[in-house]
């Protein structure tokens, strides 16, 4: 049987003391964007604020092995972090943190994660493609992507490497039209309110990935 990394290292005062932290971070409004840690500005990001001044190296992997998570989770957290609409994100660190339970398998929280953000009905990227008249060619290939993710999910094992080239490609093709469509909308609008709009639906994406997350983390807790 695989064996995995307990989260927090299944230990109770591990996550207090990251959380307490966090709170602390938060209260001395020392969370920033832009940057991991700052010792002159005595600020730093998520992931920054997580491992303070220690890091040496990548700070997702010392985040990682000091809580006893996995680092595609962290990169998810410093990717929302940074996009997650203003004012929410502040309060991004400590929801991600609060929702782990302790001890929890998070090895399948990734591709759960990424399985949900290609199919989901409402905001799926695969809608997006045919939303933005994508080929048959361009559908197939994020087909396979999904499947892979799939494929995970049900298994538990990351499908090989050479497995993911071609889908992944049509994967990042979609997370940037996504974005790009967003982007256009509002600079092509005439109208303030129209604008609004445009970035309104992208805040609806980074907020539909933040709660799937978090929905996915709490339910660790039963794998």
């Amino acid at each position: 049987m695989k064996t995995y990394e307990p989260a927090y290292k299944n230990d109770p005062a591990i996550k207090a003391q990251a959380v307490a932290e966090m709170q602390e971070h938060k209260r001395l409004d020392q969370l920033a964007r832009g940057h991991y840690w700052e010792q002159r500005k005595n600020s730093g990001c998520a992931i920054g604020c997580m491992a303070g001044m220690e890091t040496d190296g990548s700070a997702h992997a010392f985040v990682a092995k000091k809580l006893g998570l996995t680092e595609g989770l962290l990169h998810i957290v410093d990717n929302l972090f940074e996009n997650i609409p203003d004012g929410e994100h502040l309060d991004w660190p400590l929801q991600f943190l609060e929702a782990i339970p302790v001890g929890a398998n998070l090895d399948a929280v990734y591709p759960k994660y990424m399985l949900a953000l290609a199919t989901d009905e409402t905001y799926g990227l695969r809608g997006l493609i045919e939303k933005t008249q994508g080929t048959p060619e361009e559908l197939a290939q994020f087909d396979a992507f999904a499947a892979l993710y799939r494929v995970w999910v049900e298994t538990g094992e990351r499908p090989p490497h050479s497995s993911w080239e071609v889908s992944e490609r049509a994967a990042r093709a979609a997370w940037a039209a996504r974005d790009a469509r967003a982007a256009r909308a509002a600079w092509a609008a005439r109208a303030a309110r129209a604008a609004r709009a445009a970035w309104a639906a992208r805040a609806a994406y980074i907020r539909f990935e933040r709660d799937t997350l978090l929905k996915l983390l709490k339910e660790a807790a039963n794998d």
